[in-house]
């Protein structure tokens, strides 16, 4: 929807993104959130983040993470997500789509992988976004490198550490719940587990 916040029967609600299955569903949920929106084909495979710092022509920084969970768990935000290594080659084309677009500052490219170095591009943030913390664990702070770079025109070459992981706590109780009422207690319990 345009906007992801809208009241609801006296109530405010949140949503970034529903699942639609069919014509029916899709007549629903446009009553539901309205438009304009934005609709997209649904391609398998697991979410992407890349995100960093991209100035005077470069990727001063990168984090980039696969999400293992999100809430809602058919098409949500991210609640689980752990950081990995990407092959440069993949990193570089982020790098274009990111120059491409004229942006300088902390972006963050969401993508569906559809295989070995194929990406379907879900979503660009060309701002501050929710699991930002993750990039500051795994030790690449982007807001620290894009204001280094702003007020002090000092450059970085930062990338975050593989096996760091993100935890939404809210959705990751949601997600244990959902896998109690549908009848899966070990996975609800490894969604709980401490981390």
């Amino acid at each position: 929807p345009l906007r992801t916040v809208f009241e609801e029967k006296g109530e405010t609600r949140h949503l970034a993104s529903a699942l639609v299955s069919d014509d029916e569903a899709l007549a629903a949920q446009l009553e539901r959130t309205g438009l304009p929106c934005l609709i997209q084909r649904r391609e398998p495979g697991p979410v992407v983040s890349f995100a960093g710092v991209f100035a005077g022509g470069r990727m001063m920084a990168s984090a980039c993470s696969r999400y293992v969970r999100t809430w809602p768990a058919e098409a949500g935000s991210v609640s689980f997500s752990r950081t990995f290594a990407p092959e440069p080659a993949t990193l570089a084309a982020v790098g274009r789509l990111v120059a491409s677009l004229g942006w300088e500052g902390i972006f963050e490219l969401e993508a569906i992988e559809r295989g070995p170095g194929d990406f379907a591009v879900l979503d660009f943030n060309p701002r501050i976004y929710g699991s930002l913390a993750l990039t500051l664990k795994a030790g690449a702070p982007l807001p620290a490198v894009w204001c280094d770079w702003l007020l002090k025109g000092r450059e970085a070459s930062l990338a975050a550490r593989p096996g760091v992981s993100y935890r939404w706590e809210d959705a990751e109780l949601r997600n244990a719940m959902r896998c109690l009422r549908t009848g899966h207690p070990g996975k609800a319990l490894g969604i709980l587990r401490p981390r």
